[in-house]
């Protein structure tokens, strides 16, 4: 597992937060039921990222946000290099003239400036399918800033180093999805912001094209997540929020999409459980509080007390002391209270508590 890059503090504020919170989830995005935690339970943020953060969808097939643009441009990896020094320094090709609309390819016209007989400057590079380049160039490849528009309406505006975007720059979809922030050899790798069609968005760090350190993502009227990620993963320290009717909030330790590790949730009634998680569900020790102050403290396997604990009423007496058995108690040790014992079961996570 590829370790968290040194980060700066955790953003504290996403620009695109405020829109998105006033756009409706789009019904599409309804979260996945085949995962492994109770019905209902939120799924792994790949789940739910699924089809806005893969650059090749297996569901949608459209290619994911963003993908290779050198390979739509007609220039290879030798393109202008005979214009070079061996010190990787430009040979003097005299001065820049401009040239009437040249076909450097089959279909593929340019018009712009010229150095010698290379295409460098500013100019216009046109495919015969309709994608459009217009920027500069060095050595017969995009350099500089520049603007690209694919046949499909997909368009990337900033910054290009030799034929790849590199830099700032924003990459947008004819649906309104767009991404600006920083580029790393066509690759989202930096700081940035993206936003999907039916209004999540996310504010936060990347490598390698995924969403990996510190950031904050946010679906509207569903959830929000600030904290870590790897590769797409949340992944370390962070806390997540279930928006609408349901809103819990979870503070801890994740591990490849889910609660695993040491974490603090709550529910909207005032339960509480603190403790240890594995997969989503209470495992180990921990405690759990009802909203009325009754207390379980003791051990859990499966989201249930299960092993040796302790019940406590709601002013702090101990009323039971004994073991459980999937969320049952088997043997009690303060005899007066175990009929009620017997049936005092934490709620799941997937419950209201």
């Amino acid at each position: 597992q590829a370790p968290i890059p040194n980060v700066p503090a955790s953003p504290r504020a996403c620009r695109a937060l405020r829109p998105c919170m006033r756009t409706p989830s789009h019904p599409s995005r309804a979260p996945s039921r085949t995962r492994r935690g109770p019905p209902g339970f939120c799924q792994s943020i790949v789940d739910v990222l699924g089809c806005r953060t893969q650059r090749r969808c297996p569901k949608c097939g459209d290619g994911g946000l963003f993908h290779d643009l050198h390979h739509l441009l007609p220039w290879s990896a030798t393109d202008g290099d005979e214009k070079e020094e061996e010190d990787g320094s430009e040979s003097d090709g005299g001065d820049l003239e401009w040239h009437p609309p040249t076909y450097v390819e089959a279909g593929v016209k340019y018009t712009g400036q010229w150095r010698g007989n290379v295409r460098h400057g500013e100019g216009v590079l046109e495919r015969p399918d309709g994608g459009r380049y217009h920027g500069q160039f060095r050595q017969a490849k995009a350099h500089g800033h520049g603007k690209f528009v694919g046949a499909n309406g997909n368009t990337y505006e900033g910054q290009w180093i030799a034929g790849k975007a590199h830099g700032e720059g924003t990459f947008t979809k004819p649906n309104g999805s767009h991404y600006t922030g920083e580029w790393v050899n066509d690759q989202k790798s930096g700081r940035g912001s993206e936003t999907w069609s039916n209004g999540s968005c996310y504010t936060g760090q990347y490598l390698l094209g995924k969403k990996h350190g510190e950031g904050i993502y946010l679906q509207p009227n569903e959830l929000q997540y600030e904290g870590q990620f790897i590769y797409d993963k949340i992944h370390g320290e962070g806390t997540y929020h279930w928006l609408g009717s349901d809103s819990r909030v979870y503070v801890g330790q994740w591990k490849d999409g889910e609660m695993s590790g040491k974490g603090r949730i709550t529910w909207s009634s005032g339960a509480s459980y603190e403790g240890t998680y594995l997969d989503n569900k209470k495992s180990g020790q921990g405690v759990f509080t009802w909203s009325d102050g009754r207390v379980y403290r003791g051990e859990w396997s499966e989201g249930r007390q299960h092993g040796r604990g302790e019940l406590f009423d709601k002013i702090g007496k101990l009323t039971t002391r004994g073991t459980w058995y999937h969320g049952q108690l088997v043997s009690n040790e303060v005899h007066h209270s175990a009929e009620r014992a017997s049936q005092e079961e934490a709620p799941t996570e997937s419950s209201t508590g």
